[in-house]
């Protein structure tokens, strides 16, 4: 069989993803970040319905050459909600993982008002999946490959730069709220790619701990993202 060309476009969890592109796969994978383009992590305009920004049209039109187009242009931004443990401690609950204890002594916050402001940080997200499937040829699959799933260890969260100064005064969450916000945002993205017809793909299972973590062979030098080892996983299971 022909092998299939396949670009997968988004920014800084593709570079795990091409690291597992090795010489066992049968296909063919170039990449394109998200930081080329002027608009960096938002590849659309203000505009409403959600239009391409142009440059980001523009490379669609002249330069996308493949016949499949992964996605992965969500990044970690459901960490901003619980990466540090500041007042108020807030909780949710998660109708579809009951086994996901409540945390003591934090407020619990109604999933629909949680989903909502989740929704509105990853706008540019939902608005560029609408409007790449909209303006990538029909005949071109566009999968979205989900974001890797939350570390455990507090350590490795207390040691990111990005949250280092705000954990210093409030100290690091409980794991099992990154786990919760996570799962939120999975949800809140996968419901997008689902009303656009684009197969939303859950990391393998090999790639999660017994609890949903990310595996510890899977863990990348921070908190925000996975290594070769997780890539080689999901590109495995790409290439079946």
């Amino acid at each position: 069989m022909k092998p299939k060309k396949i670009t997968i476009l988004g920014s800084s969890h593709v570079y795990a993803l091409m690291g597992g592109v090795d010489s066992t796969v049968q296909n063919m994978y170039t990449h394109k970040l998200l930081q080329d383009f002027s608009g960096m992590h938002n590849v659309v305009c203000d505009d409403d319905p959600p239009t391409l920004r142009d440059d980001v049209a523009e490379w669609i039109k002249n330069s996308l050459d493949a016949d499949y187009l992964l996605l992965s242009i969500s990044g970690s931004d459901w960490l901003a909600f619980c990466a540090s443990n500041r007042e108020p401690k807030i909780d949710i609950a998660l109708p579809d993982h009951p086994e996901l204890a409540q945390i003591p002594n934090a407020r619990l916050i109604p999933l629909a008002e949680m989903r909502q402001a989740m929704t509105h940080r990853i706008r540019h997200v939902l608005r560029g999946i609408t409007a790449l499937r909209q303006s990538v040829a029909p005949h071109i699959p566009i999968w979205y490959i989900c974001s890797p799933p939350p570390v455990e260890d507090n350590e490795l969260v207390r040691g990111t730069v990005t949250f280092a100064a705000e954990i210093a005064r409030h100290g690091v969450t409980d794991p099992i709220l990154r786990l919760k916000m996570y799962l939120l945002h999975s949800m809140i993205v996968s419901d997008t790619c689902t009303a656009n017809g684009l197969p939303f793909i859950l990391p393998p299972n090999e790639t999660t701990s017994g609890q949903g973590y990310l595996a510890l062979d899977c863990v990348g030098t921070d908190c925000f993202h996975a290594n070769g080892q997780y890539g080689r996983y999901v590109i495995r299971d790409i290439e079946r």
